[in-house]
């Protein structure tokens, strides 16, 4: 009898042994699957940081949305040029020419780099300035608003002149924009512009310009309506 209980007890005490085991070794699989797959969601996330802080610029703005800070820049969909905004000041100076209000919303000054020849031969192929990599422009935002009863005319900015002595014949050396208006009787023209090309040794110093506005005309009769003036504009 006692021989009989001890072989019971010997069988149940090599079942729980043998039960403990499996139970181990399942423990053991589980931990290395759950390390596993720590590791493996551990490994995109680094990789994708990776590349979005190499990918990343948040001096570059895309989708045509206008540089506003100096330092911000994008890419010229034509020529591929890369176009850094250098300067700005937005005074949104008033000014009446009569019965013509002219408003200066900005002034930009643009560093070109990397234009290919087809862009500088077409930029400067009506300026008195050689060409060069990179280039500078500056550009001129203004609205017009004719507040009188009759039809108008306003021929643009005849000089634009720098701080560092570069005088600008605007009507001659326009790049980009229109400088000859016809404006009717109670009509507003907004986001009106004028670039021209300045000398690059000069555009780290220059701190102001000055723009002498064209007359002023009656469009019917001719007649004078206001004198042209000058505008000084302070890049802060």
């Amino acid at each position: 009898m006692k021989k009989l209980f001890l072989l019971l007890l010997i069988g149940i005490m090599a079942t729980l042994v043998a039960c403990g085991n499996k139970d181990n070794s399942g423990a053991e699989k589980e931990k290395k699957t759950v390390a596993q797959d720590t590791e493996t969601k551990k490994a995109p996330t680094e990789s994708s940081n990776e590349v979005k802080e190499s990918t990343t610029d948040e001096e570059f703005v895309k989708d045509g949305t206008p540089l506003s800070k100096a330092g911000q820049y994008n890419i010229d969909k034509t020529y591929g040029t890369k176009i850094i905004l250098k300067k700005i000041t937005s005074p949104n100076l008033s000014m009446d020419l009569g019965s013509l209000n002219l408003v200066i919303n900005d002034v930009k000054i643009f560093e070109r780099k990397g234009a290919p020849q087809e862009e500088l031969d077409t930029v400067f192929s009506n300026s008195s300035i050689p060409p060069s990599d990179p280039y500078y422009t500056i550009q001129v935002r203004y609205s017009l608003e004719n507040k009188g009863s009759e039809s108008l005319s306003y021929n643009g900015f005849e000089y634009l002149v720098t701080d560092q002595k570069q005088q600008i014949n605007v009507l001659n050396e326009l790049q980009g924009g229109n400088g000859v208006h016809e404006i009717q009787s109670g009509a507003l023209l907004e986001n009106e512009y004028i670039i021209c090309v300045l000398k690059p040794e000069n555009v780290e110093n220059i701190n102001k310009i000055t723009l002498k506005t064209s007359i002023v005309y009656d469009t019917a009769s001719y007649d004078s309506v206001a004198d042209s003036k000058n505008i000084d504009i302070q890049f802060k």
